[in-house]
């Protein structure tokens, strides 16, 4: 999974720097992603197993 984000990452960082001719779009398009990635993780509930 690791090699897939990498590569999704740079792929959006490039596109939106090319469509909006900067970089700044680009960490506000990555920051917009980390956020919501952030709150579906905070939403999964995770089961704790009992030894």
């Amino acid at each position: 999974m690791d090699k897939v984000s990498t590569v999704f990452g740079t792929l959006v960082f490039g596109l939106v720097a090319q469509l909006y001719d900067g970089m700044r779009s680009s960490v506000l398009a990555l920051s917009i992603l980390f956020l919501a990635s952030l709150a579906i993780l905070a939403a999964v509930r995770v089961r704790r197993m009992t030894v």
